[in-house]
């Protein structure tokens, strides 16, 4: 069997399970940067000093990270089929799949996220003025809530006697993984009770964070990430994000119940989120 042969068989069997776009740019890809391997042998593409001849090729190709990704995963995913049907031991196979490691971002060049401290979480709600960006605030670092998701709760959504705030689901938010059309989340009595009484300042309006430029309409999500970077700037924090305070009532959680470092790997290893690894580990250790 030629390359060639392996990358049509490997297309047609992922027909069913891949968008028509995603297929259109893999063939792409392949078309365009595998071509000089097609007349060669599997047996011979697979030898080991011949696909890290391949990998290095990748390597030096004008792509982006991400395309050189793609090729690397769909060569690699061939190569495990194939070793599949010849029966090689889990040795042979790992030498092969050492060499086609995937390729990632320049760490000088990707943004690294910034999670707040405790201290700067602190720090942060004393500069925050407007009653309303505090109470939002507040939220998304108790609750771990996308802005989108908090823009859309309404007061019909809050019940002061439960504790209990209901987020819809939008487009990009977890809820829509898991197929629900809302989710309720608990928030703690004292920030309740803030957000009872910083009801009183908007006591005509459907949204729990209304527009006070327009009537009738929820609180701009680009002026508030603008005024959080403000805000950040205040701290000494270059571009504040949402991410960066839902995220830090995580971390101080999980730095609680267990050792970042062993945190990290096995955020890697499993591929966890900091939410799913403190309600796993919560479930199989804390009773």
């Amino acid at each position: 069997m030629t390359v060639k042969e392996a990358l049509e068989e490997y297309e047609n069997k992922r027909k069913e399970r891949v968008t028509r776009i995603t297929r259109k740019r893999d063939e792409r890809l392949i078309g365009l940067y595998l071509s000089p391997y097609y007349e060669s042998e599997v047996d011979a593409f697979f030898a080991l000093d011949s696909i890290t001849e391949v990998y290095e090729y990748i390597s030096r190709l004008d792509l982006g990270d991400t395309n050189k990704g793609i090729l690397v995963r769909i060569i690699k995913e061939i190569y495990l089929k194939y070793a599949e049907t010849k029966g090689f031991s889990s040795q042979e196979i790992r030498r092969i799949t050492n060499v086609l490691i995937p390729f990632r971002l320049d760490r000088d060049r990707k943004k690294r996220l910034r999670i707040l401290t405790f201290e700067e979480y602190g720090k942060l709600l004393e500069i925050v003025d407007d009653p309303r960006d505090l109470v939002f605030i507040k939220l998304i670092y108790e609750t771990g809530a996308s802005i989108k998701e908090l823009l859309e709760a309404k007061w019909g959504d809050f019940n002061p006697s439960s504790c209990e705030l209901k987020l819809h689901a939008s487009m990009n938010s977890r809820s829509v993984s898991n197929l629900a059309k809302f989710e309720v989340v608990k928030i703690p009595y004292n920030l309740a009770m803030e957000i009872g009484e910083y009801r009183y300042h908007f006591t005509s309006v459907a949204y729990l964070f209304p527009s006070k430029l327009h009537k009738g309409y929820h609180m701009n999500e680009k002026s508030f990430r603008n005024r959080l970077i403000v805000y950040g700037a205040k701290l000494g924090i270059d571009d504040l994000t949402s991410y960066s305070i839902s995220q830090s009532r995580l971390v101080t959680e999980l730095s609680n119940l267990i050792d970042m470092g062993v945190a990290k790997r096995l955020m890697s290893q499993y591929h966890l989120s900091l939410k799913q690894l403190i309600n796993k580990y919560k479930e199989v250790y804390v009773k």
